[in-house]
């Protein structure tokens, strides 16, 4: 099964993929080990207690340097109980992840809770992480964009209520953020993003509920969701890709042929050049059953419906594999058995399983990211285990 957060449930927030190990004892989880393998593999886990919503965002500008977010908390064997939800905020070195220790106020504490949602980077010195933080007296929740520039943090309040699921970074004094605001009254969502102009942020229109974005350059961004004036629609909701080129052009999707009562709920997409892109989504109906993926390829002139060789029960996310294809995602058909990653390249398909070490009971991915300038792919989200089903921070990667 693909397992949805609480806010994935009202817009943006994904879930993916199903695996299944034996089970670990309960109240910790096994340590997770890096294999010398070059393909799909567990490499890391945070903490030791579950979290809330596991590694949610995942970006590299280079072999030597990614950063990941999402949240985590610490088992204490001597009262045997977890933490509370803290910050996760991951540097890899181009040797190991590292922890970096949140700014005061997104640690974990008895009065709060933290989770990054979305990362955007520049260089190991300069690092925009996004996060909100809910203060169990309090009836909103903060959102913030932390920036991490030569050592030192610096937060900047955005809209209550706001999570941002992804960003990007171009300069110093250039950089988007996207995702949705919620009322805190009535529970409706809108599209949300807002822009850096090396002085502050400011929040900006877009067409659609953004559920995944990409960016490859100032001028070259695209955006994929619900139409923006559709966001609180039940399923089926008109769903659309938008094209920034200095404004805003929208794309509806194709008609997809589903039965009545089906519809993507969750899509993301990467860029096919200056003028195309490729879109993953999950299908599913009005009473929140999967029932399957779409795999869309805008040309810049058209949309082609990719047809599947598999079964799934859901697609994405998606990335470029650095040598011209995509790796997507899969959810197998039947339950708790394999995680699947399919590899499509011009019109050729495989699928690979993925295992993880003994000792977990389940696993689901949430983000993707090509490794600039390598054949490699970051992978981030959370292993299941224990009866209770806590979840561990983790990442996964194909590649060296």
């Amino acid at each position: 099964m693909r397992v949805f957060s609480r806010r994935l449930i009202i817009a943006v927030a994904g879930s993916a993929l199903a695996i299944a190990a034996e089970m670990p004892a309960v109240g910790s989880a096994p340590a997770a080990q890096a294999s010398a393998s070059s393909g799909w593999r567990l490499v890391k886990q945070f903490g030791t207690c579950g979290s809330s919503f596991g590694v949610q965002s995942v970006t590299a500008t280079g072999a030597g340097n990614a950063w990941a977010t999402g949240d985590f908390s610490l088992f204490f064997p001597k009262s045997g109980e977890c933490s509370p939800v803290g910050l996760l905020i991951a540097h890899w070195d181009g040797r190991s992840w590292q922890d970096m220790r949140p700014p005061v106020g997104f640690r974990p504490a008895a009065n709060s809770n933290s989770d990054g949602h979305a990362v955007a980077a520049l260089s190991a010195s300069y690092v925009w992480v996004f996060a909100d933080r809910e203060y169990f007296t309090l009836p909103v929740t903060q959102s913030f964009a932390l920036l991490w520039q030569n050592g030192r943090w610096r937060a900047f309040r955005l809209a209550d209520e706001a999570f941002l699921s992804s960003a990007v970074a171009f300069t110093h004094s250039s950089a988007w953020a996207f995702g949705y605001v919620r009322s805190s009254t009535t529970g409706r969502v809108a599209a949300y993003a807002a822009r850096f102009n090396g002085r502050g942020w400011r929040a900006v229109p877009v067409p659609v509920l953004p559920q995944g974005t990409a960016s490859p350059a100032p001028d070259n961004i695209w955006a994929v969701g619900p139409l923006a004036s559709a966001a609180n629609q039940p399923i089926p909701r008109p769903y659309a890709l938008s094209h920034w080129t200095g404004r805003w052009h929208t794309i509806p999707f194709p008609n997809l042929g589903l039965p009545s009562g089906e519809g993507v709920f969750r899509a993301w997409v990467v860029p096919d050049g200056a003028h195309g892109a490729w879109v993953a989504g999950d299908l599913m109906n009005n009473q929140f059953e999967e029932v399957g993926g779409v795999l869309l390829h805008w040309t810049g002139h058209g949309w082609v419906d990719v047809k599947l060789p598999f079964q799934t029960r859901g697609l994405g996310p998606l990335s470029h594999d650095g040598r011209g294809a995509l790796w997507i995602a899969s959810v197998p058909p039947t339950c708790c058995v394999a995680l699947d990653m399919a590899h499509y390249n011009a019109g050729l398909w495989s699928v690979m399983p993925v295992t993880v070490p003994a000792g977990y009971d389940g696993a689901t991915v949430t983000t993707m990211g090509l490794i600039p300038r390598t054949g490699s792919v970051w992978a981030g989200g959370y292993l299941f285990a224990g009866t209770n089903g806590d979840m561990f921070s983790a990442m996964l990667k194909y590649g060296p």
